[in-house]
């Protein structure tokens, strides 16, 4: 009796274990995963910022509007700056619709005057993309569509859902570290929080997206984060700066969104803004 139970409790404890090991383990996901994910670089259309020198202060004016007023009040004349401004952000292939396209944050793209977009994969391979369409974050799902007629890999699937406690990892390519990945667990699968579009302000009552304890970095948004499945469980959406909790567009929000720009949009026809969401 007594050997039975302890062959009993060995063979839990060796399960468990077993379990441990396989959760801290994503080498087999990442070799599936990341071939399927990019980074996206948006390049500003503005000639760039341009700088206002004044004795010892550095002022940028954000647009001709003010660069002229302020010409105008101080006397100082701006000089344009040599940078082009760009921001980098995660995509990943998905198929919506029987098309594929490369899904991102809406916010990753939506701040920039979009004068052209570049898929890089971890290979160092530059593909140009248009913008389909996007859902901006302070209203709809935070998710935008680039179609990459050039870009030649496969769909990653989508999760049906998660639950609290489940091991999760994050792939991307955060400032320039591509193939990266951030692994820990599901915080909170139901987490009714919004960021604004208003200084990344976090608010209660919104959407309900996925936290999850997974450091996200610079440049991780519009990211995967993947199950042990190899599935999505979520699009990276911000960071709660005060805590370090990530949070996500869950993955049935972000198919929708998705569905919902591809009916709309298209090549021939891009949504600049999608105004209407459902």
């Amino acid at each position: 009796m007594i050997r039975r139970l302890l062959a009993v409790l060995a063979a839990a404890v060796l399960a468990t274990v077993a379990t441990v090991a396989q959760a801290n383990d994503w080498r087999e996901q990442a070799a599936d995963v990341l071939p399927s994910v990019v980074t996206v670089k948006t390049v500003d259309a503005a000639t760039a910022s341009r700088v206002m020198e004044i004795p010892g202060f550095r002022l940028g004016w954000a647009t001709k509007a003010t660069e002229y007023l302020n010409r105008w009040l101080t006397g100082w004349r701006p000089t344009p700056t040599d940078q082009t401004p760009t921001y980098d952000s995660t995509g990943f292939v998905v198929e919506i619709e029987g098309r594929s396209y490369v899904m991102t944050a809406a916010h990753s793209v939506e701040a920039m005057s979009r004068a052209g977009f570049t898929v890089i994969t971890a290979e160092g391979e530059q593909h140009a993309a248009q913008l389909i369409g996007h859902e901006p974050r302070h209203r709809g799902a935070d998710v935008a569509l680039l179609a990459v007629p050039t870009l030649n890999r496969p769909a990653l699937p989508f999760a049906a859902g998660t639950e609290r406690g489940e091991p999760v990892a994050a792939v991307g390519g955060p400032a320039g570290f591509s193939e990266s990945i951030s692994a820990g667990i599901v915080s909170h699968p139901r987490r009714s929080w919004l960021a604004t579009s208003r200084n990344n302000e976090v608010l209660r009552g919104g959407r309900d997206l996925i936290q999850i304890d997974a450091r996200i970095y610079q440049g991780s948004s519009g990211g995967p984060v993947i199950n042990q499945a190899g599935e999505v469980v979520g699009v990276v959406s911000f960071t709660h700066n005060p805590t370090g909790f990530g949070f996500l567009v869950n993955a049935k929000d972000a198919q929708q969104a998705a569905q919902r720009i591809a009916t709309r949009c298209s090549t021939a026809n891009p949504c600049d803004w999608l105004a209407v969401v459902q």
